[in-house]
């Protein structure tokens, strides 16, 4: 999602969210907490301990130089994320989750819906994704990524918490009970994201996610995976378009 500040409107509205931002980093998180935060993030402050302008000019060179807030809104997911572990930051999150979810309902109303797949790392998992997953949802006109397409210096984990914060929706394949899977699924719900869940064994599903919808499939019936994953994104597509209209 790419939003070129050309209005007078869309500036300002970037200038908003980035100074609540900036407020929240000097103010509300402790100096351990703000490094956790931003690492990997492309915003550079010097000072360890910067206050609210540096931050503030920090976050606005970020900005000017991408020509986009994908980093503003996955900052402020890490911070809102992980919000039980930091200092109240209160009304000035609340205020920044109003403006990130302004924000985010303009842009999808033009923008190509984004979903992130987690699953993982093996051949046999890849060829699902490969075969079924990704032209499904690119057929309903969502660009598609797994963990293994992104390609950049940041940890991976990092880089994964990134695109889940950026994505639409979540697809998750909990099949063989992979930790980096649920770990990464409870992530996406802390985000308030919302995940497609799809297994082939029902004894994979674990207790605390047993009462959540999942979609049952078999390596040897990929077309009936394509046609229920098929409604499952569409209804979520519509929903969000009712939500952002």
């Amino acid at each position: 999602m790419r939003t070129v500040p050309s209005t007078s409107v869309e500036l300002e509205e970037g200038q908003a969210i980035l100074s609540v931002l900036a407020k929240i980093l000097a103010r509300g998180l402790a100096s351990e907490q703000r490094d956790t935060v931003l690492r990997g993030m492309p915003v550079v402050v010097n000072k360890r301990n910067a206050d609210e302008f540096t931050f503030y000019r920090a976050l606005l060179d970020t900005y000017e130089s991408r020509k986009e807030l994908d980093f503003a809104v996955d900052l402020f997911r890490r911070i809102e994320g992980t919000r039980s572990f930091y200092q109240d930051v209160g009304v000035d999150l609340d205020r920044l989750r109003l403006m990130v979810n302004r924000h985010q309902a303009r842009t999808q109303r033009t923008s190509q819906p984004f979903a992130f797949v987690l699953m993982p790392f093996r051949e046999e998992h890849f060829a699902v994704y490969e075969r079924t997953i990704k032209p499904t949802l690119e057929n309903l006109g969502c660009h598609v990524e797994h963990a293994k397409d992104v390609h950049t210096v940041e940890r991976i984990v990092d880089a994964i918490f990134s695109q889940i914060a950026r994505a639409q929706f979540i697809v998750a394949d909990t099949t063989g009970k992979n930790p980096n899977v649920f770990y990464e699924i409870g992530y996406a719900h802390a985000l308030g994201k919302k995940v497609i869940l799809l297994v082939q064994d029902a004894q994979d599903i674990p207790f605390d996610i047993a009462g959540l919808r999942h979609i049952q499939y078999r390596p040897q019936a990929l077309h009936a995976l394509a046609m229920d994953l098929r409604a499952t994104a569409n209804t979520l597509l519509r929903d969000a378009l009712e939500l952002a209209a």
